[in-house]
């Protein structure tokens, strides 16, 4: 029997994980049921779940944060089961049974290592994908996406980091450049899907 595979990118916001989620669907890993629509934000579109999205942002909301705090999160055991159990539901919902699935919704850094035991709770092999932007680059595209000061752009992005590579730290995983993902994803499909 083959065991279930997550290609799971995390992420800061615009370090191109919707680029790298597009490739990875065109390999063949299935997208979630309900992507998000594309918008003037990312014409080219997200590619990620439109219900870990909204989840994301109501469990930041009870942790009086959002997307763009910088603060470490604080989350009670009760909270911890809480995040497990509805992920394990959206993933069903979105995945069904799939083999190969990607995942991406740049939120999901902040909850690397919750993710990953969810998901292995679930049977999947994760395979982890770092996508790395230059902080310059993402607070100018955050500067006209949503008029954020440079500064705390430059601090979630910081906070983005150091979560993920928290939670990696002792996991194989593929750090992939912005501008490798955009100038060479041939070859960044081909490392992907060799693993």
């Amino acid at each position: 029997m083959t065991r279930k595979t997550c290609i799971l990118i995390l992420g800061m916001h615009r370090s191109g994980t919707s680029a790298l989620a597009r490739l990875c669907a065109l390999a063949g890993a299935r997208l979630p049921e309900q992507v998000i629509q594309s918008h003037e934000g990312n014409a080219a579109g997200h590619w990620e779940s439109q219900r870990l999205v909204n989840f994301h942002q109501s469990f930041l909301e009870s942790l009086g944060q959002s997307w763009d705090d910088f603060r470490p999160l604080d989350i009670t055991e009760a909270q911890r089961e809480a995040y497990l159990e509805r992920f394990e539901y959206i993933t069903r919902r979105d995945y069904g049974d799939a083999d190969l699935i990607v995942m991406k919704e740049p939120r999901t850094a902040r909850f690397a290592a919750l993710t990953m035991t969810a998901l292995e709770g679930m049977g999947y092999r994760v395979c982890p994908v770092h996508a790395l932007r230059h902080p310059l680059e993402v607070a100018r595209s955050l500067k006209v996406r949503n008029d954020t000061p440079p500064a705390l752009a430059g601090l979630v992005w910081l906070r983005h980091v150091i979560d993920v590579e928290t939670a990696l730290s002792d996991r194989d995983h593929y750090i992939v450049e912005y501008d490798r993902v955009i100038g060479d994803a041939a070859n960044v499909a081909r490392h992907l899907f060799s693993h």
